[in-house]
């Protein structure tokens, strides 16, 4: 729930060529409240293949090509059986029994020219989060 809220958003159908490949794709709005308004999106992709990565293109929305915050979970060395989890190659550990700080560990994406690809690795969960997207 730190990034997802109730509201779900329509996420056009990826293109054949990545259908019953093994990744699953949804969009909610985020949980962030600003200039009193709720704003941004937040997707989540899973990628289920255990050897390949996608390329996922985000278009047809200027305020999806503003920067985004990758959130990549993964298994340690030992891959889905590893007893460790990693957050953006960062092994995610509990410290006094509390978690960490989540938005610390977020990757910033800044377009230049063109926004690059979000990489979805093999056997891995992902978030992005569009903090300036106008979602209604």
């Amino acid at each position: 729930r730190y990034l997802m809220a109730d509201g779900v958003l329509d996420i056009r159908q990826m293109p054949s060529n990545f259908r019953g490949k093994g990744l699953m794709s949804y969009a909610h709005k985020s949980r962030r409240f600003r200039n009193e308004k709720w704003t941004g999106a937040t997707a989540l992709f899973i990628n289920l293949d255990m050897d390949k990565s996608f390329d996922i293109y985000i278009t047809d929305s200027p305020s999806l090509s503003a920067p985004r915050v990758e959130y990549v979970l993964s298994g340690g060395s030992d891959g889905p059986l590893s007893s460790t989890v990693l957050l953006n190659d960062k092994p995610l550990e509990m410290t006094n029994a509390t978690l960490p700080d989540f938005g610390a560990m977020g990757k910033w994406v800044h377009p230049s020219d063109t926004l690059p690809p979000l990489i979805v690795p093999p056997n891995s969960i992902v978030f992005v989060e569009y903090p300036e997207a106008e979602v209604y």
